[in-house]
């Protein structure tokens, strides 16, 4: 009896055979469509298309945004960080948002409240003991008194303003804490009401009069300011 592997196999026909191993690898490369490699042709979604009005309208809310800049890094009191903070995000909200249907009127509404809080900064200015020693160090590191005019007060010494600059930069810690409220209720105001505005002032002005830090701190300013006055 002849052993069953003594039969040749039987095999495909040789062109049948290339087709199939065609088919293989043409299966393993996953080839799309497109014959880019098998992401389906699927293509990049299509960028929003803009209104041009629109841009128009969020091209001057990035000069806004632009102007204001970033002022909640800043560390005076008086700066009101805090509140540029917010200002600083609906800028860049409606940079990338708004819309040419309220532009106008959105837009002017920001712009007072960005001027009355600079305003407002600007004016409580004369309590902040940081702000006034960062303003006059420079000018007191450098001064020299000059000789005394006859008939007119002596001139500080330069031993006396260099002292009164270490005593701003010394209280002006004791004077913020002292205010605390003050420059809580700043940050918290709408700048555009006159009334919150001045009762803030009124505020502010009684808690740094109530301050011993800040009595010693405005004597030393007056002092440097003085000696700066006559120095020309």
């Amino acid at each position: 009896m002849s052993h069953p592997w003594a039969h040749p196999r039987h095999r495909l026909p040789v062109p049948l055979l290339a087709l199939a191993l065609m088919g293989g690898v043409l299966a393993g490369c996953g080839g799309g469509s497109d014959g880019d490699g098998g992401d389906g042709g699927r293509a990049e979604p299509a960028a929003e298309k803009v209104d041009p009005q629109d841009a128009a309208c969020r091209t001057q809310w990035r000069e806004l945004a632009d102007e204001v800049g970033d002022r909640s890094q800043d560390e005076h009191p008086s700066a009101i960080a805090g509140r540029w903070t917010s200002v600083s995000a609906t800028l860049d909200y409606y940079a990338v948002s708004a819309s040419a249907s309220d532009c106008e009127k959105t837009l002017d509404t920001q712009r007072a409240q960005v001027t009355a809080l600079e305003e407002l900064s600007s004016s409580l200015r004369r309590y902040d003991v940081l702000y006034q020693h960062d303003r006059l160090a420079e000018d007191a590191a450098a001064y020299t008194p000059p000789k005394a005019r006859k008939g007119t007060q002596k001139p500080p010494s330069r031993a006396a303003v260099r002292s009164a600059l270490t005593t701003l930069q010394k209280q002006a810690p004791r004077a913020e804490k002292d205010q605390l409220a003050g420059w809580q209720q700043a940050t918290a105001i709408d700048p555009t009401v006159k009334k919150s505005v001045a009762k803030t002032k009124k505020d502010l002005a009684f808690l740094s009069q109530e301050s011993a830090a800040w009595r010693k701190a405005r004597t030393a300013q007056r002092t440097i300011e003085r000696g700066l006055r006559v120095a020309g």
